[in-house]
């Protein structure tokens, strides 16, 4: 087993890039926007929260209480915020809601999560939008099951607030009509990961599709990017004709297909960084359209060049061809089938660009999804990649939903530390695991930083993070690494008997982050020039767990274990 986590001519009007790699829902369960008329006044047996708390057996009922704050989960507190302001490091979360039966409690035991589902309930619940829901009444009527580690009430379908029910309908005719520069300048214009109370309808073109067929069933809702003569807007969790969810493949929109799509406005926000989108909406109409795709091909340089001067998030809608080298392959072995396609990092084969482009979610050949583990590609691997071209955030020039054209298998050069970590360091033999915390293997919604105890299995490997002996930082794991802050220690304990680990570390000009900083209970650590380390075992005995502790801070971006 080999486990790898890891981590796409210009045009006038691009469409706007996808966040994410396949659409999901806006949280784990949450539903696209009702369609129906849901105003009818709450009646029936009625429970009180205490009762809600004690029937926790998935059945439907109406439950009242007070709102009387929201639940956090940022950095791994689990902890409900009695309140409808930001924590210190965090905004209030719109997802959800706590309830209670006495409006000034403070007991998280006492409590029940109530998931809100994303559209008109989320929308007039919310404790982001509307602070002064807080201490008011609701009555709710949804799943009573376990919902963020508390008591919960999941997939709500009715509301009420301070006794006036809330309508779940839309109201197509009322729909502001835009166009695609005007939806997105709107969005803009709301604060950070706030939606619009309107809805919106927009008609255009479809550009990208960031779901796949396979995918749409399962979700129910489809992600694509729509313009017109005035620009572009990324569409997310877009139900279809009549607020239905997909149900067959063939319903899947395809480029050049002609859309109105109502919908309210979000201003998506991650790490900083806002995308304005139409989020939660529904097709109103389809009409099946034909684009053909011109591929062009371009050296490696000049594709690298054209990407780098679009637009952060846009891709384009024509095609390009080019060659490189495998460095990087970001995609487990075992996710590959799951997946359907691979994210890699390619270098050029001349050497003439220096820079390197990312390949995500790359279908393999015929532009057909993988089916088999053997067919992942890897470091050292030539191929020729066809797609559009996006420019990510504006720091990263990627092919995006494109294709292996050709592979040709080759050896690896020794410049990858994911197969051969340098030619001044000798792996021993053995099997190895790869371990690309660039991935964001952990499945992290955001990064953690760890000031206590955190234990994470990946595979046959459990990691231990410690970080009660440091009272500033503790260890922060991010999408790209993770980073041991003097003090903390990581114990990592293998089913296998560990001959090696070989740790790839990142270093600045000015301070070292490497290997070098490194200490370890059992065996030894040899620090190459890069400042990556080998840690091996004890030359009588392998192990299967060992305690790396550290003199200071340390950036891992990756691991390879032998066993």
């Amino acid at each position: 087993m080999k486990i790898q986590k890891f981590f796409s001519a210009l045009m006038l009007i691009g469409a706007v890039a996808f966040a994410s790699c396949e659409p999901i829902p806006d949280d784990p369960d949450g539903p696209g926007p009702g369609g129906k008329d849901t105003t009818s006044v709450v009646t029936g047996d009625t429970l009180t929260v205490a009762q809600a708390i004690a029937k926790q057996d998935n059945s439907t009922a109406f439950v009242k209480g007070y709102i009387v704050g929201w639940y956090s989960n940022h950095n791994n507190d689990k902890k409900v915020i009695f309140s409808a302001d930001a924590t210190a490091d965090t905004t209030v979360i719109a997802t959800n809601i706590v309830i209670a039966d006495a409006v000034a409690e403070t007991d998280q035991a006492k409590c029940v999560c109530v998931q809100l589902p994303a559209g008109a309930l989320r929308s007039a619940l919310n404790l982001l939008d509307h602070p002064e829901n807080f201490h008011a009444a609701t009555v709710l009527k949804g799943e009573l099951t376990t919902y963020n580690t508390m008591a919960g009430l999941k997939n709500i379908s009715e509301a009420s607030l301070n006794g006036n029910p809330i309508s779940t309908e839309i109201d197509v005719n009322s729909a502001i009509v835009a166009t695609c520069a005007e939806a997105a300048d709107a969005a803009s214009k709301l604060a950070p990961g706030a939606s619009s109370t309107e809805y919106y309808k927009v008609s255009g073109t479809v550009g990208s599709v960031a779901t796949s067929a396979a995918n749409l069933v399962s979700y129910g809702n489809i992600n694509f990017t729509l313009q017109d003569e005035t620009g572009a807007i990324g569409c997310y969790y877009i139900n279809y004709l009549n607020n239905e969810k997909f149900t067959s493949e063939d319903q899947i929109l395809n480029p050049g297909d002609k859309v109105t799509v109502v919908s309210q406005l979000k201003n998506y926000e991650k790490n900083g960084t806002t995308t304005p989108e139409l989020a939660n909406g529904f097709l109103l109409s389809i009409e099946k359209g034909e684009v053909v795709i011109e591929v062009t091909t371009l050296s490696f340089a000049d594709v690298y060049d054209l990407g780098s001067k679009l637009a952060a998030g846009v891709t384009t809608m024509e095609q390009y061809r080019t060659t490189g080298i495998i460095s990087q392959v970001n995609t487990a072995a075992d996710k590959l089938v799951g997946y359907g396609n691979c994210n890699f990092i390619i270098t050029d084969p001349t050497g003439a660009c220096t820079s390197t482009i990312t390949c995500y979610y790359t279908n393999w050949l015929d532009n057909k999804p993988f089916t088999s583990v053997e067919d992942i590609p890897v470091a050292g691997d030539t191929v020729t990649v066809v797609g559009p071209l996006m420019n990510y955030n504006g720091t990263t020039v990627e092919f995006y939903k494109g294709y292996i054209e050709t592979i040709k298998r080759g050896a690896n050069t020794g410049e990858n530390p994911g197969e051969n970590p340098g030619s001044d360091v000798n792996l021993p033999e053995g099997t190895r695991d790869t371990i690309n915390f660039a991935g964001n293997c952990f499945n992290l919604d955001d990064e953690v930083t760890i000031m206590q105890t955190a234990t994470y299995t990946l595979g046959d490997y459990t990691f231990l993070f410690d970080g009660r002996a440091n009272t500033s930082s503790g260890t922060k794991i991010m999408t790209d690494m993770f980073r041991m802050y003097k003090g903390t220690s990581l114990t990592i304990t293998s089913t296998h008997n560990i001959k090696a680990i070989y740790f790839d570390t990142t270093a600045s000009a000015a301070q070292k982050y490497g290997a070098d900083l490194l200490t370890c209970n059992v065996g030894s650590i040899a620090v190459d020039a890069k400042y990556d380390g080998l840690w091996s075992a004890p030359a009588d005995a392998n192990t299967t767990s060992v305690v790396f502790g550290n003199t200071g801070q340390v950036r891992i971006n990756q691991l390879i274990i032998i066993y």
